[in-house]
């Protein structure tokens, strides 16, 4: 890669932390019981559940870099591995568009060997040519003119006759659009489950999809999959990631400081690179040791990226009943009995229980102590103040504008009609009749 800086390369060791959203990390921790469980279900073939598997999380889990993970065991393995995301329309033309691209990656590699791209590298690592020249042969049976269930049906046949499988890999599944996810769905299981196929499905998508895609009547093949809750990792594990990235680079850093940005970073993934991206920044690292000053700046800095990229979009996820929720909470200061929360927001207990429900499944609310809520990792004390402000802003707003319109106004008439046993709406000496109405 080009020196853009024209620094010096050994003036500047390049930081091991990724913070990107799905980008690979140097250390992949906390994992390694889920990956196994997934990859022994495609091991396993059509008939074991985990042959099609649906990833559920929060944003900035790591449910992209298990996908990530998962698609480069079973390229090494010798499937063909279609790799898409469900966020616009067009689904199944961009499985298309990877099977005409994986055609042409299959011949660079079984004529020129390693190859030099990484996705050729992805392709080949630890496989031998023959394995390559399969799927070579196996994507060039496929017409891009062919509708995707012939498409994937054709590919599950020759993979079965070669020995290898198919890999659907589908991220930001909550996002994709309802009638073609219906008919995508409806295909994959047919081929997969029905003709009992070697093409496996992996997806992922945020925890909301419990109630939406995950309830609809006409996608039981994903009411089907195995579902794995893709969560924040024990402290034990953050810590283990952070050692092993400072060994792996020469960093000086005190266990007590690394244990320090294990418990700050709660175990979520993205924070866990983003702090200590920044600890390496502004310590300078690797000539320099990481101190607890230095996770000072680094948390400040941190939660400035989070609130940006993960704790308002999660905001502009909820509901206007969950903010408002959400708010209360942020006035009682963070924490609130489940009793006041009802009593103040006017919600009913038990629709209460199912909004909190939904609310700590999205990592917005702690539901660890039964009689009460409090504030959970996915939402910042700063953003709940700005909503409250907001509120209360349209409502001074909405109070001064009611007054302002009943001070314009004249004085009702207010006459008493005997006939109608009522009084006269009109403003005082209007012209004609009373009118009660």
């Amino acid at each position: 890669m080009a020196n853009l800086l024209n620094l010096d390369a050994g003036d500047k060791q390049r930081s091991l932390f990724t913070p990107g959203f799905g980008k690979t990390p140097h250390v992949l921790a906390g994992r390694d019981w889920l990956l196994v469980s997934i990859k022994e279900g495609l091991n396993a073939g059509p008939g074991d559940p985990r042959f099609s598997t649906i990833l559920l999380g929060n944003r900035g889990t790591g449910k992209t870099v298990i996908l990530n993970d998962i698609e480069d065991t079973a390229a090494e393995a010798g499937w063909t591995v279609l790799p898409v995301d469900a966020s616009t329309p067009g689904l199944m033309g961009r499985v298309s568009a990877q099977l005409e691209a994986a055609k042409t990656t299959n011949d660079l590699v079984a004529s020129a060997g390693m190859g030099t791209s990484a996705t050729q590298r992805k392709w080949t690592a630890g496989v031998n040519i023959r394995v390559a020249h399969v799927n070579r042969e196996i994507v060039q049976h496929i017409e891009h003119e062919w509708g995707f269930r012939r498409q994937i049906e054709t590919l599950g046949r020759l993979a079965a006759e070669a020995g290898t499988g198919v890999l659907l890999s589908v991220d930001e599944l909550h996002a994709g659009d309802r009638q073609e996810l219906r008919r995508f769905s409806a295909d994959v299981q047919h081929v997969s489950q029905r003709a009992s196929l070697p093409v496996a499905f992996i997806g992922a998508g945020l925890v909301d999809m419990r109630y939406t895609i995950l309830q609809d009547r006409k996608m039981t093949f994903f009411h089907r999959c195995e579902q794995e809750w893709v969560s924040a990792i024990e402290t034990a594990e953050a810590h283990r990631f952070y050692a092993e990235i400072f060994a792996d680079s020469d960093v000086r850093c005190d266990d007590g400081v690394i244990a320090r940005m294990a418990g700050l970073s709660g175990g979520l993934p993205y924070k866990m690179q983003l702090l200590g991206h920044h600890a390496w920044l502004v310590s300078g690292a690797p000539a320099r040791q990481i101190s607890h000053d230095h996770i000072d700046d680094a948390s400040v800095h941190t939660e400035r990226a989070m609130e940006a990229r993960l704790y308002r979009p999660t905001w502009r996820d909820l509901s206007e009943t969950e903010r408002l929720i959400m708010e209360a909470l942020g006035r009682a200061g963070g924490a609130i009995a489940r009793v006041d929360l009802a009593r103040q927001s006017g919600i009913a207990p038990a629709a209460l229980s199912d909004y909190a429900e939904r609310l700590g499944e999205a990592g917005c609310i702690d539901l660890s102590e039964p009689s009460h809520l409090a504030l959970g990792p996915m939402l910042s004390f700063a953003v709940l103040e700005e909503a409250i402000a907001r509120t209360d802003s349209f409502a001074s707003a909405d109070a001064a504008q009611a007054a302002a319109s009943i001070a314009g106004r004249r004085p009702r008439c207010d006459r008493r009609m005997k006939r109608v046993n009522g009084r006269c709406i009109l403003p005082v000496g209007h012209a004609g009749r009373c009118r009660s109405r």
